[in-house]
């Protein structure tokens, strides 16, 4: 995330405190989680929040862990998980509204009936991810690898799957209406039933069920 994008968002960040560190602190820490000694530890508050229904509205989550964790119907609205570690992480149902997950891995999770709306997985991996019956709508995801994800009935409305990886995915019902598929892989891609008319200038639909 650029300075400037920095800037517009509505909530103050914090620097990490080691000297000449670029990285933002976590939330609830001085220090970001490269920095971060106690990681173990704060690992579990995290889940251990996530089991008591806290939300993680705005909170600063750059790079953390969080492989393999149950964040099922976490608030993580506006949530800064930039580069995190979500590999088979269970995000069903989770609040995600203008999230931010750049370059982050979520590789084989559920984020099946999550809200993304208006979020930021630019350049994440969402290989064998789930995400049937997700709101993806008007959501950034330029860029991503999606190789054989699960889209299934998702809403992605306006959404800017461009530059992206979706070979094999499965979108099988989803609403496309105008998503932007400008020069994204989709062979062997499932499109069958999809809702609506999308941009699809470019792209590769070689082998595409339609």
């Amino acid at each position: 995330m650029s300075e400037n994008d920095r800037k517009n968002l509505h909530y103050d960040f914090v620097l990490c405190a080691e000297p000449g560190c670029p990285n933002l602190a976590l939330t609830g820490r001085a220090v970001c989680w490269k920095h971060l000694k106690e990681k173990d530890l704060y690992r579990k508050e995290i889940l251990e929040m996530a089991k008591a229904g806290e939300s993680f509205k705005d909170y600063v989550l750059e790079d953390v862990d969080f492989s393999g964790m149950n964040l099922s119907g976490a608030d993580l609205a506006g949530a800064v998980l930039n580069r995190a570690n979500l590999e088979g992480a269970d995000l069903s149902g989770a609040g995600m509204i203008r999230a931010s997950l750049a370059g982050a891995n979520l590789k084989g999770a559920n984020l099946a009936n999550a809200d993304l709306e208006l979020a930021v997985l630019g350049l994440a991996d969402l290989s064998g991810a789930c995400f049937q019956g997700a709101i993806l709508e008007r959501s950034n995801l330029v860029g991503v690898t999606a190789i054989e994800a699960d889209f299934r009935d998702a809403s992605m409305y306006y959404s800017r799957p461009g530059n992206a990886e979706f070979s094999r995915a499965d979108l099988t019902g989803a609403e496309i209406t105008r998503a932007i598929f400008r020069k994204a892989n989709l062979a062997d891609a499932n499109l069958a039933g999809c809702r609506g008319n999308a941009n699809f200038e470019n792209a590769n639909l070689s082998g595409a069920k339609r």
